[in-house]
C-alpha cells in the first residue's frame, strides 16, 4: 500500500507547507470539557455551544473532570468556580489549560483568587455570558487568533505520518500550529510558533516531558490547526531537533528492551505479573506497575503519558521490571483488533461477484454514528493508512485473489451526494449507520436514507450503533420510530469489531423500490 501512504503524506505535507492551511481554523472542531454538578446549568451551556462537530464532555465533579483530562486533553475547560474554590489542591492539572470559570459571586477577592489559581477568564453567569461564550472560547485559543476563514482541520494517522515528521516539517517551514495527538486512551497537545515548540501538555506532564512522551505514540491520530500568534513566552528551552533526537533515542531504547525480552511479539505492550520468587519492587517500580490495569495490557506510550515520572526514569524501571520477572510483553491491539487469522474470504464472498476485482464499500452516517470507527477498524486490521477529515474517512485494502476494496466513511451532515455520485460506478454496498442514542436525528436520517436508496443501485443495510439495553429490544424500539425501507434489515452494530462488521454485511439487501405506477408515474 505504498501508493496510499504516499497520498496521505502528500496531503498532510500540503497543509503543513502552504499558506492555504494558515487560515483554516475554527471553533467547531474544539473539544470542550464542562464541569458543573447542576444538570440544568450544563444543559444551558451545551445549548450555547451548539456548533457543528464540536465535542462536549460533561463532568459533575472536579475529581471526574481530572480523570477525564488524564484520558484526553480538551482545548478549553468551562467550569463552575465553586469547583476551584473547593478544589483542595486538585486544581493544578485543570488550570494548565485555558479555563473559563463562571460565578455569581461579586466579591473581587474571590475573583482574584481564581486568577491566582491559573484561571484564564472569570465571567458572571447570566444570559449574556451564555450568548458570548462561543466568542470567549475563540479568544482563549490559538484558533481565536486566526483569520475567520472557513474551518478545516487536517487529520491523519500517526502510523502513516508520525508526530516526529509533523514537528520536523513544521520546524523546516516555520509554521505556527496547534497539534492534538491521541491513541484514544492517552494523548497530548503541542503548540509551535514559527516552527519552535513553545508549549506542550499531556495532563500529568508539561513542557519537554510531554513532547518526549508523545513522541513514543506509534498508533493513533493527530489533528493540526494553525494560528497566527506573533509572540509567546516559551516554556520549552530545547530546540525541536534536540527533542526529536532525545525522543528517537528513547524510542530505540524501548525497542531494544522488547527485542531482548520478547523478540517475536508484534506491537508489544506491557502486562504486570505476580512475583514468583518473593522479589518485591522498589517504590519507583511499584508506581510504574500500579499504572498497568489488572490483567490488562498497556502500551509504553500510554504508560509514559499517564505517569508524572520522567520518561527516562520509567523506561529504566521497565527494563528492571523485565529483568526481575514482573513484566511480560503482550501483543497490543492496533486500530481496532489485532487479528492474525482474518477471514478475508468471508468478506470477499459477501461483497464481490466472481469477475469483480475492485470496488468500494461506503459507510454513511452522522459524525456520532460510528462511521470513522468502521473505516478505522479495517485500516487497523491490515495496518493500512487511514485518512480522515471532518466529513470523509478513507482507506484502501488489498484482499485475496488480487482484489482491492476502497472504504469510504461519508458524513451525511455535509453535501455528500456529489461524493457518492463520483464513486457510484464502483460501489459494491452501502452500510447506513444510525446513532441509536440520538432519536431526534431519526427523521433526518430517514429522509437521507430514502434519497440514497432511490438514487444508487447497490445492496444496503442499516447498522444501529450506540443503542442502550439488549440488542433485540433496541432494534424493535428503533423500528417503531423509523420508516425502514421495504426489504432492508436493521442490525445492532459495534463498528470496532470485525466479526460484527461481517454480521452486518451478511444482512445486505436490495431495496424494494415501488414500481412506477405506485410512485405516481403513468
Amino acid at each position: 500500500m505504498s501508493g496510499s501512504t504516499a497520498a496521505c503524506r502528500t496531503d498532510v505535507e500540503y497543509y503543513l507547507s502552504t499558506s492555504h492551511f494558515q487560515n483554516k481554523v475554527w471553533l467547531s472542531y474544539m473539544q470542550i470539557f464542562i464541569g458543573d454538578s447542576n444538570s440544568e446549568t450544563v444543559a444551558a451551556l451545551s445549548a450555547g455551544l451548539d456548533q457543528k462537530e464540536l465535542k462536549i464532555r460533561k463532568f459533575s465533579s472536579l475529581e471526574a473532570l481530572g480523570e477525564g483530562m488524564n484520558e484526553n486533553q480538551p482545548d478549553v475547560v468551562v467550569i463552575n468556580a465553586d469547583f476551584l474554590h473547593n478544589g483542595n489542591g486538585q486544581t493544578s492539572a485543570v488550570t494548565r489549560l485555558p479555563v473559563i470559570a463562571y460565578t455569581s459571586d461579586v466579591e473581587l477577592q474571590n475573583r482574584l483568587r481564581l486568577y491566582d489559581l491559573g484561571v484564564s477568564r472569570v465571567e458572571f453567569y447570566d444570559d449574556a455570558f451564555l450568548r458570548r461564550l462561543p466568542q470567549i472560547l475563540r479568544l482563549l485559543t490559538p484558533a481565536g487568533h486566526a483569520t475567520a476563514d472557513a474551518g478545516t482541520v487536517t487529520s491523519g494517522s500517526l502510523g502513516s505520518f508520525s508526530l516526529r515528521e509533523v514537528l520536523y516539517n513544521a520546524m523546516m517551514e516555520k509554521k505556527s500550529l496547534s497539534l492534538k495527538v491521541s491513541n484514544g486512551r492517552a494523548g497530548a497537545r503541542i503548540t509551535t510558533l514559527q516552527g519552535h515548540i513553545i508549549e506542550a501538555d499531556s495532563g500529568l506532564n508539561s513542557g519537554e516531558e510531554a513532547v518526549l512522551k508523545a513522541l513514543q505514540l506509534a498508533d493513533g491520530t493527530f489533528k493540526i490547526r494553525s494560528h497566527e500568534q506573533r509572540f509567546a513566552r516559551s516554556e520549552i528551552a530545547s530546540s525541536v531537533l534536540a527533542l526529536l533526537s532525545e525522543g528517537g533515542f528513547q524510542k530505540r531504547r524501548v525497542a531494544r528492551i522488547f527485542e531482548e525480552h520478547a523478540p517475536d511479539v508484534v506491537n508489544p505492550g506491557l502486562r504486570a505479573l505476580k512475583s514468583k520468587n518473593g522479589v518485591a519492587p522498589d517504590d519507583a517500580a511499584a508506581a510504574v506497575l500500579g499504572l498497568i490495569p489488572a490483567n490488562g495490557v498497556i502500551s509504553v506510550a500510554e504508560l509514559l503519558l499517564k505517569s508524572p515520572l520522567s520518561s527516562s526514569v520509567i523506561i529504566q524501571q521497565i527494563e528492571e521490571l523485565f529483568d526481575i520477572g514482573l513484566l511480560k510483553a503482550i501483543a497490543m491491539e492496533t486500530g481496532g483488533e489485532v487479528r492474525e487469522d482474518i477471514d478475508w474470504t468471508a468478506l470477499t464472498n459477501l461483497l464481490f461477484k466472481e469477475d469483480v476485482k475492485q470496488g468500494s464499500l461506503v459507510a454513511l452516517g452522522l459524525p456520532s454514528s460510528g462511521r470513522s470507527e468502521f473505516i478505522r477498524t479495517f485500516a487497523g486490521l491490515q495496518r493500512e493508512p487511514f485518512k480522515s477529515t471532518h466529513a470523509l474517512d478513507f482507506t484502501r485494502l488489498k484482499l485475496e485473489d488480487d482484489r482491492s476494496l476502497t472504504l469510504f466513511g461519508i458524513s451525511t451532515q455535509e453535501a455528500f451526494l456529489p461524493v457518492m455520485e463520483k464513486i457510484a460506478n464502483g460501489m459494491l454496498a452501502c452500510v447506513f449507520l444510525i446513532d441509536g442514542s440520538e432519536p431526534e436525528q431519526f427523521e433526518f436520517a430517514n429522509y437521507i436514507l430514502k434519497q440514497v436508496t432511490q438514487m444508487f443501485e447497490c445492496p444496503f443495510v442499516i447498522g444501529l450503533t450506540n443503542y442502550s439495553g439488549e440488542a433485540p429490544a433496541a432494534v424493535a424500539s428503533f423500528i417503531t420510530q423509523f420508516d425502514v425501507p421495504p426489504g432492508l434489515e436493521v442490525v445492532p452494530f459495534k463498528p470496532h469489531s470485525f466479526d460484527a462488521i461481517l454480521d452486518v454485511l451478511g444482512q445486505l439487501k436490495e431495496v424494494e423500490l415501488p414500481d412506477e405506477e405506485e410512485q405516481g408515474y403513468v
